[in-house]
């Protein structure tokens, strides 16, 4: 396949905790198994505080076979918004996220 293809998805939540604890539970990649089905395992590869260049090495179940990508952090600002990036096979994958508070909590 040539040229520069895209796809997006969006999506929206409300979660009726603190915005502060939404972030920290989401933006740290090692809580992947608890918030998606077929994330079997996530191991952090850098020490120090979730910030960008933050690595994860993450092992999902795709069908019927296991698949394991390098996670980056690419952006991150606390409790607004962070970015991941991974290279699966060659596809680059954005994940992104964005954190407001709300009436019910985030």
């Amino acid at each position: 396949m040539e040229g520069n293809s895209q796809m997006s998805y969006t999506d929206t939540i409300e979660v009726s905790k603190p915005l502060e604890e939404v972030f920290a539970a989401v933006s740290d990649a090692a809580n992947g198994p608890h918030f998606f089905d077929n994330v079997e395992k996530v191991e952090r590869l850098t020490d120090g505080p979730i910030q960008i260049g933050t690595k994860y090495k993450e092992t999902k179940q795709i069908r019927s076979y296991k698949a394991e990508a390098i996670l980056e952090v690419a952006d991150y600002v606390p409790n607004m918004h962070y970015k991941v990036k991974s290279e699966p096979n060659g596809l680059i994958v954005w994940n992104e996220y964005t954190f407001t508070p709300t009436e019910k909590g985030t």
